[in-house]
């Protein structure tokens, strides 16, 4: 059958190529009868290519063909049909991603498709068509969020069509992104929608897949008997069939299904392995492998689990795996079954090594696997286009990074243990300020454009989040989000191959090594420690100078917890901590015996990254009896990575390297610059209580600087902020802040007359500034996103590339808010690093405070989060700029005598 199929195409392929030839010679005009002939050539290339011997060649006439057959249609004139695009952007995107694995390209491809065909009711049914298609791409990578829309789409455009057809497999889509997601109630109504649409079409060769469906969401539930039953329903089925691919699918399903859930190791790998003698496809058969060999682990079979996650990485095209030079892994497009793969043989090995007494090689084969895994999870990354399918991987992945901290520190390698904390937490952020430095890589037309699609994405984004769903209104604006999407997409895919210094920025996964650490971060006589808080144990990293340690510590994560949750609930409250202040102190010993003490810290200046949440370190007691806080010996401040660090570090530093070149930065920054920008409405139009005193404080703070620009009152908006903040080396704002540590509040900042909130920032450009001191109520407040860390307005403002924000934790009084504002600003003024001039201001207050002063609710929610380096001193500018200029008129005033 498939010769005569072949030999049909070749007929085909040549009768079209003599209509062609003639269309040429007699001088007819390219419309779109032509295209539809150049349209069918790529179609029968496509098929010759695969069943022929000649696939490349075949493949690449197809591709050439299609587009060519795309070009004419795409001018748009009367001789032309534009409905005729759809089925060959269609096509198109299947050879993408079929046979040449481009997956960007046919996303892009499937998009065209579908946004043409919503405009031809006769092009319903392959816009659906398309709309699977762009399902199952997203799928493949992981974006679940973006599959499951896709295959609403798809549903929607196949109902219209009245096609049974595409409405079963968009469903089928749609139920794989719920279960993903483990949205299992969801899925099986999308099963049970698909079984009726089943029921009245002539489709019954798909009842074994939902069947197969039915018996997963069985299983997950615990209830075997029914698991058992649908997997042999799916199996009886396609062996009637005779589909040996669907067999080997079901086996497969049902092999893992018993291994993982029934411990039935022997059954488990029967199944699996008659899977193997059925697949007929190589992605297919590397599943199968990856099952096979995750049996093989949980036997603890570890030579024989390794062999077969070999096969499977050979049937993915990988023949070894490198962490050194992980370039090949974005061209492969199974990223998610790649992961499970290089995730179990990273397992494998350290499991193995456990069991062999730590053995160092096995350890450091662990290592380099996890290694790999992480690389694959970049690659997953960058591919999501949705933040939420993005955060849903940082969690889904968050225990790679714990067991590969696990295989670190038994093979005590500190330097591979330090590039897991790091890229552990704050990857996104790290991602969003790598935007930053790639836009400083465009031109100012490229820029404007970028600003203004990002602009408009958001916008619409907006609009159809307010719309009701199904109605005109709403498909309107989705249509419009859709093309502006595709713009962005495109737009941004240009920039990767035109611009390689935007691309080398934008997809820059590197972290830091200890050595620049400790050259590059560490002055003054720092120290830096970073915990990782996993599901089994809790891990500590401290650097110094001279040593690097990593420790286990003794507390256990669910301890820590619920510890680092009282404690901040009583940090916070000032009646509660009065009531209970023994409870807290006692906690307090705790913590720091727990989190502190084992870390031998000698250093006088610390830099903290916390994992998930911010605790305030200057309120653990070396005492239990008495108030003998942190605070008292040590400058803290606080960042979310020292990548963070690193990454605003390199936003701010100049490509100026001569003389001239500083000048002219430096005097176009005086005069584009703003020195200090001081807001503070005082009054507000809502319910919030006045802030009595904060109008003369600012006052007070803004007169130590040269050109400062302050709003009060009336003056102090939301577009005064925003119009002068971006070009503000020092931004303060005394006003109110909400947030809470659920998704309920999404946390916003008061002024005037409106409010900003966190979602707001993402839109904004980068900020020129070195200090931001937000003087609001719970500013370093928000949603704990595992694996990421909480969203926060001071995260917002340092996504923006802002180097150091002072930060609240909790509601804080006026008084002693302005108070220790004020301190601080003073001490920055000596000159001191802002770490120890916070510190100083701190142990100021309580010097001079009352005892209820003293309670931490009135001074320890105050936080410095990112670079702690002093500012620099504005005499010392000025007075290097006044030489300069005297230096450059007296050369141009010997240029002018001497002539």
């Amino acid at each position: 059958m498939q010769q005569v199929e072949a030999t049909q195409s070749q007929e085909d392929i040549q009768k079209l190529l003599q209509i062609q030839k003639q269309w040429k010679a007699c001088g007819y005009s390219e419309d779109s009868t032509y295209a539809r002939v150049l349209h069918l050539l790529g179609r029968y290339y496509w098929h010759l290519g695969q069943q022929s011997s000649e696939a490349k060649d075949a493949i690449a006439k197809a591709e050439y063909y299609t587009k060519t057959s795309i070009k004419i249609n795409e001018r748009h004139h009367s001789q032309t049909k534009e409905a005729n695009l759809v089925g060959s952007y269609l096509n198109l995107g299947l050879l993408y991603m079929k046979h040449l694995g481009r997956y960007k390209e046919a996303i892009s491809s499937f998009k065209s498709s579908v946004e043409i065909g919503k405009k031809y009711p006769t092009k319903y049914a392959q816009a659906a068509e398309a709309s699977v298609q762009l399902s199952a791409c997203y799928r493949q990578s992981g974006d679940y969020l973006q599959a499951g829309q896709w295959a609403s789409e798809a549903l929607a455009l196949a109902k219209k069509a009245n096609n049974t057809y595409w409405q079963i497999w968009a469903l089928n889509e749609k139920y794989q992104s719920l279960y993903a997601l483990g949205k299992y109630e969801e899925g099986q109504q999308a099963l049970q929608s698909q079984i009726r649409v089943i029921e009245v079409s002539e489709h019954n060769e798909n009842l074994g897949s939902v069947y197969s469906k039915m018996a997963s969401l069985y299983r997950v539930r615990g209830k075997y008997e029914q698991m058992n039953h649908y997997f042999e329903k799916a199996y009886q089925l396609y062996v009637a069939q005779q589909d040996s691919n669907k067999i080997a699918v079901v086996s497969n399903d049902w092999g893992y299904s018993l291994a993982d859930y029934m411990k039935q190791y022997n059954e488990a790998e029967k199944r699996i392995l008659l899977g193997l003698k059925f697949a007929k496809n190589k992605e297919l058969t590397a599943r199968l492998y990856d099952n096979l060999g995750y049996t093989y682990l949980l036997q603890k079979k570890y030579g024989k689990c390794l062999e077969a996650y070999q096969q499977a990485l050979q049937m993915l095209g990988v023949e070894k795996l490198s962490s050194s030079e992980p370039l090949f892994l974005k061209d492969i497009p199974q990223k998610t079954y790649l992961l499970d793969i290089v995730r179990i043989q990273a397992e494998a090995w350290l499991e193995y090594a456990k069991t062999t007494n730590n053995n160092p090689s096995k350890l450091a084969q662990a290592i380099k696997t996890y290694a790999l895994a992480d690389n694959v999870i970049d690659y997953m990354r960058w591919e999501h286009s949705g933040a939420q399918s993005k955060l849903f991987w940082r969690r889904k992945t968050r225990a790679i990074y714990e067991r590969a901290i696990e295989a670190c520190f038994l093979a005590k390698d500190t330097e591979q243990a330090f590039r897991f904390f790091e890229k552990s937490k704050a990857v996104l952020l790290a991602d969003k300020l790598n935007e930053l430095g790639a836009n400083q890589q465009l031109s100012v037309e490229q820029r404007e454009k970028e600003a203004r699609l990002r602009q408009q994405i958001a916008d619409f984004q907006t609009k159809v989040a307010s719309l009701e769903k199904e109605t005109e209104a709403y498909t309107k604006a989705q249509t419009q989000l859709d093309q502006y999407q595709a713009e962005w997409e495109e737009f941004i895919k240009s920039l990767e191959k035109t611009n390689p210094a935007y691309y080398r920025y934008k997809y820059d996964n590197s972290t830091l090594s200890l050595k620049d650490l400790k050259e590059d971060i560490l002055k003054g006589g720092q120290s830096f420690v970073s915990y990782f808080v996993g599901d089994s144990a809790v891990y500590a990293l401290t650097v110094f100078e001279e040593k690097t340690n990593l420790l286990k510590l003794s507390i256990k994560p669910q301890e820590y917890y619920l510890k680092a949750h009282s404690f901040l609930s009583l940090c916070a409250d000032k009646t509660a901590l009065n009531v209970q202040y023994k409870h807290f102190r006692a906690l307090s010993f705790e913590l720091y015996n727990a989190l502190w003490k084992p870390l031998s810290i000698a250093t006088r200046r610390v830099i903290v990254s916390s994992d998930g949440e911010f605790l305030p370190f200057e309120t653990l007691s070396e005492s239990s009896s008495s108030d003998d806080f942190l605070v008292n010996y040590h400058a803290l401040s606080y960042t979310y990575s020292a990548r963070f660090l690193a990454k605003t570090g390199e936003i701010k530093i100049e490509n100026t390297s001569s003389i001239l070149d500083k000048f002219h930065s430096y005097w176009q920054g005086v005069l584009t610059t703003q020195s200090f920008l001081g807001v503070a409405p005082v009054s507000f139009s809502n319910k919030q209580a006045t802030l009595k005193g904060s109008e003369e404080s600012l006052q007070a703070i803004g007169a130590d600087f040269w050109r400062s620009r302050l709003f009060s009152v009336k003056d102090a908006t939301k577009a005064n902020f925003l119009t002068y903040a971006p070009k503000s080396r020092i931004i303060q704002l005394f006003t109110h802040a909400d947030a809470d540590s659920a998704e309920a509040i999404e946390p916003k900042i008061y002024f005037v007359d409106s409010t900003l909130v966190l979602s707001e920032l993402s839109r904004l450009e980068r900020f020129n500034t070195d200090l931001l001191v937000l003087s609001a109520c719970k500013t370093g407040v928000g949603h704990n996103q595992r694996g990421e860390g909480v969203y926060s307005l001071a995260r917002g403002f340092a996504a923006l590339g802002i180097l150091s924000t002072v930060t609240t934790l909790w509601q804080v009084e006026d008084n002693p808010t302005y108070a220790l504002t004020e301190s601080f600003y003073k001490f920055l003024q000596e000159g001191l690093p802002k770490d120890e001039a916070l510190q100083k201001a701190k142990l100021e207050w309580l010097a001079q405070g009352s005892a209820a002063d003293k309670l931490p609710s009135q001074w320890a929610g105050v936080l410095l989060v990112g670079s702690a380096a002093a500012l620099p001193s504005q005499q010392l500018w000025y007075w290097l700029g006044g030489l300069l200029v005297a230096i450059v008129i007296g050369i141009l005033w010997r240029r002018r005598n001497a002539f």
